[in-house]
């Protein structure tokens, strides 16, 4: 592409990477700047995509969540010259530039997900119940209906529960979940380079989207329960639960027959 397009235009291409593994230091980032500068000097082009921008922005933010700040300024520097004096050519614009393609970067330390295992756990009944009662309640409540307060009738827990499921139904977090096409919009990747048991989002059938998982944590969730549902268990997974089961467990054959 490079040679391809270089001869076409009679300029020079430089591609512009950048991954979220990728360490830069002061030295690496200083090299990328005079190269730019080089760039501006000779009208050369700079190959890159909506996705290795994004990174390299968040990699500042990165940065300096981090302490690093002299790497974390020149990143900035970097940042503001190639909006002073770069601009953009798009292709496919209205596919590149689609909100599904935005990248958010987690910073901090890990923390529970609100609800905690009441989350998964109430998702994971969710399906089942939408299955065995949405014909009924759409025939007795054909309109929205609303109640007004209910804090005083039931507990911290179930209101807990309440919340999630309304988030669920009422936010369309459901929704969103049934419209994709498993294997084609989403599934379990078992790509032994970036290997996860969550459902993560795919490019194309059965192409998972390089080093990519969904940022909504109830979509993730909800995305995971059904790649399993449709795929099922294979023998090693059904064979580390049983094996944590009887091994961490207290009551293991009262969970089982849960």
């Amino acid at each position: 592409l490079r040679l391809g397009l270089g001869g076409l235009l009679n300029k020079r291409i430089f591609p512009f990477l950048c991954r979220r593994d990728m360490n830069f230091n002061g030295k690496q980032i200083n090299h990328i700047y005079n190269r730019l500068k080089q760039d501006l000097h000779n009208c050369d082009v700079i190959l890159t995509s909506p996705e290795n921008i994004l990174s390299f922005d968040l990699l500042t933010i990165g940065k300096c969540h981090r302490n690093e700040f002299d790497v974390g300024h020149c990143m900035l520097t970097v940042q503001r010259w190639l909006k002073s004096f770069a601009r953009d050519v798009l292709d496919e614009s209205d596919e590149i530039l689609h909100p599904k393609y935005q990248l958010i970067y987690t910073v901090g330390n890990q923390q529970n997900v609100d609800g905690g295992a009441e989350c998964w756990n109430t998702i994971q009944t969710i399906p089942h119940l939408v299955k065995k009662h949405a014909v009924s309640i759409s025939k007795h409540f054909t309109t929205n209906s609303s109640i007004e307060q209910v804090n005083n009738k039931f507990s911290q827990h179930d209101i807990q529960q309440f919340l999630i499921v309304r988030g669920l139904l009422s936010s369309e977090v459901l929704l969103v979940a049934l419209k994709k096409r498993y294997r084609v919009n989403y599934g379990v990747t078992q790509n032994s380079s970036f290997h996860r048991l969550m459902a993560v989002p795919f490019q194309a059938k059965d192409v998972a989207a390089d080093r990519t998982e969904f940022g909504h944590p109830d979509v993730a969730l909800v995305l995971t329960q059904l790649s399993y549902c449709y795929s099922g268990l294979s023998d090693s997974q059904l064979i580390q639960c049983f094996d944590r089961l009887t091994e961490k467990e207290t009551d293991p054959r009262s969970i089982y027959e849960q």
